[in-house]
């Protein structure tokens, strides 16, 4: 644990002297007032916007920030077109560029840009800042090369240290896990609404990052992210399923492993028996010929789960979870 919490600390360290010089380079662009292309690297939304509420602190310029969103297909126009509109005649000290990662057609919107990329030059005399990830920098790599050469320097890498990316799976599962707990059998197979599609993004991100690192994740936090992500795709129950069986193989080792399993382990094993259960309900509903053999094997797994709530003493979500059985047991009368 001694060299986690040390490589913990270092990596904070070097992420503060990292947002100093970051500030001291737009500082200096702004004081000469020219155009200066920055690229800062983070691979995480949450982190990012935690950054840049912290460069805005420590940063004597004031930056005008733009949030790209998903329709957006010119990047010059739409920065162009806000400046004008928000600071009318008053020219910005700063511009910084976030949410790439969410424009829809982002090779269309980059390629345009390395057109236009004279048009940056001629119009914004400070200096603009680009928040990318590693999906959007080999984009502006591929479309928009000429644009990119711009930058100054090389790109500033805020990259997160193991144990924060650890921390940050499994902040991402356990409000997954209270979503699913507090919904009930109400929840379906929708996938949480306490988890936007950009929380999920970096749940896959992170798990990736991990692997890179040849990190394994412990069996537990492995297991509940096979059932978030599974929960992810509710219109590909194929995809789900697969998901949620490598999640039970998991949750089965686990639990067999200890004569007297960890509450928590119980509770989030017997949600995912509970999702398991309503897939095989679907299937039913899709395939009338084998409805019978589906609603078996719903009900199969909607017991398991019952039974996993029971362990645990979890009366409360055996109540919350029965509708569905009861459903099965009516259907195979």
């Amino acid at each position: 644990m001694t060299n986690l919490h040390s490589q913990d600390h270092h990596q904070h360290a070097d992420h503060k002297q990292l947002l100093n010089k970051l500030a001291w380079v737009i500082e200096k662009g702004a004081s000469v007032k020219e155009f200066t292309l920055i690229f800062a690297h983070c691979n995480y939304t949450e982190w990012r916007d935690h950054l840049i509420q912290d460069l805005v602190e420590v940063c004597s310029v004031e930056i005008f920030q733009i949030g790209l969103t998903p329709e957006v297909t010119q990047l010059y126009r739409t920065i162009y077109t806000l400046i004008q509109s928000q600071l009318a005649q008053q020219p910005p000290q700063g511009i910084m560029v976030y949410g790439f990662e969410v424009v829809t057609d982002l090779e269309q919107l980059l390629k345009l840009a390395n057109r236009v990329r004279e048009e940056f030059r001629k119009q914004f005399h400070v200096p603009v800042l680009f928040w990318v990830d590693d999906r959007v920098y080999s984009q502006f790599l591929r479309s928009a090369r000429d644009l990119e050469s711009w930058g100054t320097g090389s790109i500033l890498d805020f990259q997160l240290s193991t144990p924060d990316v650890m921390k940050f799976i499994q902040q991402v599962i356990d409000l997954g896990f209270t979503q699913v707990l507090a919904a009930g059998a109400a929840g379906g197979l929708t996938h949480g609404q306490n988890l936007s599609n950009q929380q999920l993004a970096d749940l896959r991100r992170a798990r990736q990052d991990l692997q890179h690192r040849q990190v394994r994740l412990p069996p537990d936090l492995e297991a509940s992210v096979e059932f978030i992500l599974g929960r992810e795709i509710p219109n590909d129950p194929n995809q789900s399923q697969q998901h949620y069986q490598r999640s039970l193989d998991l949750w089965e080792d686990i639990l067999g492993a200890y004569p007297s399993p960890n509450p928590e382990h119980l509770i989030r094993s017997g949600c995912v028996l509970f999702h398991m259960g309503l897939l095989y309900r679907t299937y039913a509903n899709q395939d009338r010929n084998q409805d019978q053999q589906h609603y078996l094997r719903a009900r199969d797994y909607f017991v398991r789960s019952h039974y996993c709530f029971e362990q645990a003493k979890r009366p409360d979500l055996v109540a919350k979870f029965i509708n569905p059985l009861g459903e099965s047991l009516q259907r195979l009368e």
